[in-house]
């Protein structure tokens, strides 16, 4: 009976099991195939719906600096490639046209399967060490949506974004944008910016190379680390998130006031320049010029008499005026460029310039010059006067704190006195 009464509940416990199974749903109610099958054909209409196409921040691997390539895909499988950088015919805008194509590869791939001048460039292996920039050309799709996709790279796994460009911005313009940004932060021999953790303060240099030196304050230089980094329309992002002290950042964006890189992902934490702006002076390659369009009235007066001498006296074409260090005179001067056709003279007056304050600069006149400055300081009718206006204590002010371009030159003893130098 036992044994009859086991079979029993067994068989039971069978039927009962069975009957569960039945119902229960199928976690995947379609095959890999036709999943992978439909991942393709809605990221091909993502893809080709861009009416103005893509913008890629490329990375060829993440420790090389960052490219922004335009894409724009057609449904016949020809995509059209854009890029403006070192790479392209004489740094200008340059695109081609090749073919593209989705396959599956544990995933959606985009893949560019005939050369492209500009993309295949960063991951042709060329002389002279036989690797070349080491860089993709197919990509896993990680995500997709509306106007974004994010990629990563098959080879190197570095993270690509691809963001779609506004319909009323022609390809033309979005480089000049990243070229104005460029300009903004990292133009014109810029100095280090300085990052600051609640432990310690960061120095990022050699920002043009787009490939940062980072160095702790106080520490050895053998120390420093790297970071690589693309320009994009709003800031720079690197090409993967950075963590110091606890504190990660990836995207930093221009503040609106342009004195300081935010992170997108902590506003706590910024990039900023110098807290005076007397060190842009002692940079070697700065030169400064004088606007003559942003001078004072009495400034403006002294400096048209000098040019009127200047057309008089030599015949030129053009006059420029400026200020710089100049290294082989271990000096400051005010320099003086006279253009006669393609003839050039030029001639230094040396000054004094310190730095009197954080924000303020103190100039005297030395009396002394090369032949040139001091032939132009006695013969050109108003210019030693001149000379003496531009000398002085003065506060001095920028609009672009993050990486001056222009500086505003205010005398502290007569306010009508003021003009601004532009960094060349």
């Amino acid at each position: 009976m036992k044994r009859i009464k086991y079979s029993c509940i067994l068989a039971f416990v069978l039927i009962f099991l069975n009957a569960c199974t039945a119902e229960q749903a199928d976690i995947f109610p379609k095959s890999a195939a036709e999943r992978i099958n439909n991942a393709l054909t809605e990221n091909e209409i993502l893809l080709t719906s861009a009416e103005n196409g893509w913008a890629m921040q490329y990375f060829p691997t993440d420790v090389k600096p960052g490219y922004t390539l335009l894409m724009k895909f057609k449904t016949s499988g020809i995509v059209t490639v854009a890029g403006k950088n070192e790479y392209t015919l004489k740094m200008a805008l340059e695109q081609d046209s090749s073919l593209y194509q989705l396959i599956a590869d544990n995933g959606p791939v985009l893949t560019f399967n005939s050369y492209n001048n500009v993309l295949h460039t960063f991951s042709n292996p060329q002389s002279p060490n036989g690797y070349g920039m080491e860089g993709d050309y197919e990509f896993m799709v990680l995500k997709g949506s509306e106007n974004e996709l994010i990629l990563k790279g098959k080879k190197r796994g570095v993270k690509i974004i691809m963001t779609k460009i506004p319909a009323t911005t022609t390809w033309s313009q979005y480089f000049d944008e990243l070229d104005a940004m460029n300009a903004t932060i990292l133009g014109n021999h810029p100095a280090p910016y300085t990052f600051t953790t609640p432990v310690a303060d960061y120095v990022f240099s050699n920002g043009p190379t787009r490939i940062f030196s980072i160095l702790k304050v106080g520490a050895e230089i053998n120390t420093s680390t790297s970071a690589s980094f693309i320009v994009t329309r709003t800031g720079i992002r690197f090409s993967k998130e950075q963590e110091m002290d606890g504190k990660k950042f990836q995207t930093m964006n221009l503040a609106d006031d342009k004195s300081s890189l935010v992170s997108a992902e902590d506003p706590t934490l910024k990039f900023v320049g110098p807290d005076s702006l007397a060190p842009y002076f002692w940079k070697d390659k700065n030169v400064w010029l004088i606007n003559p369009n942003l001078l004072s009235a009495k400034l403006k007066a002294k400096y048209d008499e000098v040019v009127q001498s200047a057309f008089t006296k030599y015949n030129v074409d053009k006059v420029a005026l400026s200020l710089k260090y100049y290294s082989a005179r271990r000096s400051f001067v005010v320099v003086l460029t006279l253009t006669s056709g393609k003839n050039k003279y030029i001639g230094n007056n040396d000054i004094n310039l310190t730095a009197s304050g954080i924000q303020s600069i103190s100039s005297s006149e030395k009396g002394t010059g090369d032949r040139n400055g001091r032939i132009f300081y006695t013969n050109l009718s108003g210019f030693s006067q001149l000379i003496q206006l531009l000398c002085g204590s003065f506060n001095i002010s920028t609009q672009t704190a993050i990486n001056p371009k222009d500086i505003k030159f205010v005398q502290q003893q007569d306010a009508e006195v003021w003009y601004t130098v532009s960094r060349q």
